[in-house]
């Protein structure tokens, strides 16, 4: 079931990245365009691979949501890293809005997990607060935005580590 959630597709290896079926990608020129359903993104082919060598990996995990005005995209690594971004697109002049990082499990307890590594994460958009939400091996997470500015609103983890004064 996981490899059909993430069958290899034309321009996957070129971008480094993998999709879920319902989400194309196309490259032409300099221009990524990312589709899904009838909705589509262009994103600078550039300004695409910064947002996937952030992840400090080779392969990466892409979702994305559409709203009239907006694409809300995250790349994020398909199992090695616990904070990932999380940008905003305006689509009609084809520049992020905001930029901010999911933080989904504390970098300490990532680096101690020597087991196999999956990650997935969807989102899933209100009217105020874009949603990510995530599992992988070491838990789930969830974390809000403010879908105008990008500020987290909301976050939870049940992979945090407990700090005590």
């Amino acid at each position: 079931m996981l490899f059909e959630m993430f069958a290899p597709k034309k321009n996957q290896e070129a971008l480094k990245v993998i999709v879920p079926k319902e989400i194309n990608i196309e490259v032409t020129g300099e221009v990524v365009i990312v589709r899904k359903g009838n909705d589509s993104v262009q994103i600078d082919k550039s300004t695409f691979k910064s947002l996937a060598a952030k992840n400090r990996t080779t392969l990466n995990k892409l979702d994305a949501s559409f709203s009239a005005e907006y694409a809300y995209v995250s790349v994020f690594a398909a199992a090695k890293y616990a904070s990932y971004p999380v940008v905003c697109i305006d689509r009609n002049k084809r520049e992020i809005a905001w930029e901010s990082l999911v933080e989904a499990f504390d970098e300490e307890i990532t680096r101690l997990w020597f087991g196999p590594r999956w990650q997935r994460n969807s989102l899933a958009e209100s009217r105020e607060t874009i949603g990510v939400f995530g599992a992988c091996l070491l838990g789930c997470y969830f974390e809000g935005f403010d879908k105008r500015t990008g500020k987290k609103t909301l976050q939870f983890s049940t992979g945090y580590r407990y700090h005590f004064p």
